[in-house]
């Protein structure tokens, strides 16, 4: 075993109750700190727990969140939030009893969609855990329990730190709370890496923050279980308050499940399970009163899994009907997500559990909610990157991780067709630094057969959860009018591109090194680049595409650039307004620069800025807008230019229609609120050319608009429309990523 210890010293005030969640946001510190004694109190209270807590009853509210994550630093747009309120009886030798009490959700998909929460067995630490960390054991995640890190003979697996201690006073006591820094020793087994703070009088564990590691964790061959240990990773925050200034009893219980697409870097769900206890009435001395028959609860101990029960259909005025005497009828309401009959459902883990699930619309009744449903400020834990830090500090044999694994940023990096390169494929692959904790080194290679040139980029980067550091050599083609962290190449306009005829970018290769920062606080992100780049033209090498079947010419031809070498800088601010956690009523402001000096004396600065937002018409639809515009002084290049035209910008024009010096672009949809289609109507306008001439030249003629309506899939993951140009012609569009 090793321990050390840090000395330091601070205190905090309480109430009668203490919420441990000020241990994050307030890490004091404590005289020096008691090494091993410290641990071997722990473990002794581990195995011995308060013997005067014989019973409680507590209220639980349950949220499960899910959302999408297609850029690593930008807040996670919201899948569904599904809460479920709860009472809980726990008596030390009967067993625990959950009677769901009622249910809300909120989804992106439209009020109709239905996403009740339900479980056939219990999901949250009743009250501390044993010998086997799972914390999420209905649901079996992780697969495999970790090795707790006080059971015996878990020094076999660990190593321990003695770090901060908070102080807090409660009525005539002081509490002290050390932090045990926990390390594992290897990998063979299902682990955790984290902090433990312990009770420094009686060992009592008062909160835990842990990732589970190792290559143990899920039931697969080694080889296997590093690819899913990269895809898959588990992180939790449990938290307990004291009770009575005695009782060390759940009151926050945190878990974090991120789930990375393999192979497409940026494309992550995080999910959140969150479990909040509070109105506890301790050693009541009221039994639990029983639904379901004693034989069903019956059985050896089973601590570390659960048996697989049985369910139960309770009917008003009937008699309790087992699953094999269920009706037809009842069992095809069963199947129905809309549950007409109570369910029980029994199992005999640690002393037996119950859970009671009433029909749908009771759950739906419930009226004692404490607050309006609102999905947490951020969908991933608040110590998620500390936790990942200290995982990936750890050498690969104990985390179980694979190391180097093709790897595209983007989908269009695997495969993308334009009017340049017409098919274009490519390779990526990733190399995450051993031991360097969030550093990497990249590579990724493509080939047109268009064009026949080869691309190739080379990075070395620094990727924490809120904060990415990249310096970047490359040889790619670019996109016109991008900012120079962001080459925009979207796997949607490849689409478009093959199957409509449409390429709504402007090209050129660079060629270069360049230096990037992207920073995230909370509603607040900022965003520096520089650069040093060889530009050249390049030139229309397709007409290909499905209606150049039919057609003599498709593409038009790609515009040339201002050739040379070119020094840029970039800077971008992005301010997140609203609660980005809902799919409506929020939305982003948008600022920044760029100035830039290249061959032949074409000096230039370029000033940007964007608002765009979505709001909720009660239940009965969605609106969204999105005003954007940009100014040049100097010199600038021709590849400089602002463009519009195309789905980005406005929809019925071809990309380019109108370009330069200055230009504005407003767009506003209105969409029916349907849970998985919804109709749309929409108008959008814009204006580009010089910038003594804006807003719009002399005439009205000068703006460009356009009209039209569609359906939208998915809350805009597809979008198919009919759009008319100044009412001059109809164009039919096909896009994903649509505002609403």
């Amino acid at each position: 075993m090793t321990l050390k210890a840090i000395t330091r010293h601070g205190t905090m005030n309480t109430a009668r109750r203490i919420c441990l969640a000020l241990l994050v946001l307030f890490p004091a510190t404590a005289p020096a700190a008691r090494g091993q004694d410290i641990v071997e109190l722990a473990r002794r209270r581990h195995y011995q727990p308060d013997s005067t807590l014989l019973d409680y009853t507590s209220r639980l509210n349950t949220l499960v969140s899910a959302a999408l994550s297609t850029d690593p630093l930008a807040p996670p747009k919201l899948l569904v939030a599904s809460e479920l309120a709860s009472s809980v009886t726990w008596d030390r030798d009967a067993g625990l009893q959950v009677k769901m009490l009622g249910q809300r959700y909120v989804t992106s998909f439209g009020p109709e969609a239905e996403a009740g929460l339900d479980f056939s067995r219990p999901w949250f630490v009743a009250t501390a855990p044993g010998d086997s960390l799972r914390l999420l054991g209905g649901i079996e995640i992780p697969e495999r329990a970790a090795v707790h890190p006080f059971s015996q003979g878990a020094d076999r697996y660990y190593e321990y730190e003695v770090g901060d201690t908070v102080t807090l006073y409660v009525a005539d006591r002081q509490v002290d709370l050390v932090e045990v820094k926990v390390t594992p020793t290897r990998g063979d087994e299902s682990l955790v890496v984290g902090s433990v703070w312990v009770d420094g009088a009686s060992g009592d564990v008062g909160a835990m923050q842990i990732r589970f590691v190792g290559r143990r964790l899920w039931d697969e061959d080694e080889e296997d279980a590093e690819w899913v240990n990269r895809i898959l990773s588990v992180s939790a925050t449990l938290q307990q308050g004291l009770w009575e200034q005695r009782y060390w009893l759940p009151h926050h219980q945190e878990v974090e499940l991120m789930v990375r697409i393999p192979f497409i870097g940026n494309l992550a769900l995080p999910i959140i399970f969150r479990n909040e206890f509070d109105r506890y009435d301790v050693n009541s001395g009221q039994s639990i009163a029983w639904l379901s028959p004693d034989s069903m609860r019956a059985g050896i101990d089973t601590s570390t899994t659960y048996d697989e029960g049985a369910t139960l259909y309770l009917r008003a005025g009937r008699e309790v009907e087992t699953a094999d005497e269920v009706p037809d009828s009842a069992r095809g309401r069963e199947a129905n997500p809309r549950r007409e009959t109570t369910q029980i459902r029994a199992g005999p883990a640690d002393g037996g559990w119950e859970i009671i699930r009433p029909p749908d619309d009771s759950l739906e009744t419930y009226d004692e909610w404490a607050e309006p449903l609102e999905t947490p400020a951020e969908l991933t834990l608040p110590s998620a990157e500390e936790l990942e830090r200290r995982a990936r500090s750890l050498s690969n044999e104990i985390v179980g991780r694979k190391m180097f694994v093709i790897q595209w940023d983007r989908l269009a990096d695997l495969i993308r067709y334009n009017r340049v390169e017409s098919l274009a494929l490519g390779l990526a692959a990733r190399y995450d630094i051993p031991r360097r904790a969030f550093w990497s080194i990249g590579g990724r290679g493509s080939f047109g057969f268009a064009d026949l040139q080869p691309k190739a980029r080379l990075d070395v980067r620094y990727d924490a959860p809120r904060m990415r550091v990249e310096l970047t050599a490359y040889s790619e083609l670019h996109v016109a009018a991008s900012t120079l962290s962001d080459v925009k190449r979207a796997f949607g306009n490849s689409l478009r591109a093959f199957f409509l005829g449409r390429d709504d970018a402007d090209y050129y290769r660079a060629t270069g090194v360049a230096l990037t920062l992207d920073r995230r606080w909370s509603w607040f992100r900022g965003r520096i680049g520089a650069g040093f780049e060889d530009h050249t033209t390049v030139e229309r090498n397709t007409d290909f595409a499905i209606p150049g079947i039919w057609q003599d010419s498709v593409f038009q031809l790609n515009p040339p650039a201002d050739e040379g070498i070119f020094w840029r800088g970039d800077g971008e601010a992005i301010i997140y307004l609203g609660d980005w956690t809902r799919p409506t009523d929020r939305g982003q402001i948008t600022v920044g620069v760029e100035a830039g000096t290249g061959a032949d004396s074409l000096d230039y600065v370029q000033a940007r800025a964007g608002l765009e937002g979505k709001v909720d018409l009660w239940d009965l639809a969605s609106l969204a807008l999105v005003a954007r515009g940009g100014w040049s002084g100097g010199e600038v290049p021709l590849q400089r230019l602002w463009r519009i035209g195309g789905i980005a910008t406005l929809r019925g024009f071809t990309h380019g229609t109108l370009a330069g010096e200055s230009y504005w672009t407003g767009r506003i949809e209105l969409a029916k609120n349907r849970p998985i289609w919804r109709p749309v109507v929409f108008a959008d306008f814009g204006w580009a050319g010089n910038g003594s001439d804006w807003p719009g030249g002399g005439s009205s003629d000068d703006v460009l608009w356009s009209v039209g309506g569609g359906v939208s899939l998915l809350n805009g993951f597809f979008r198919a429309e009919l759009v008319s140009p100044k009412f001059e012609k109809v164009w039919f569009e096909m896009y994903f990523a649509g505002a609403l």
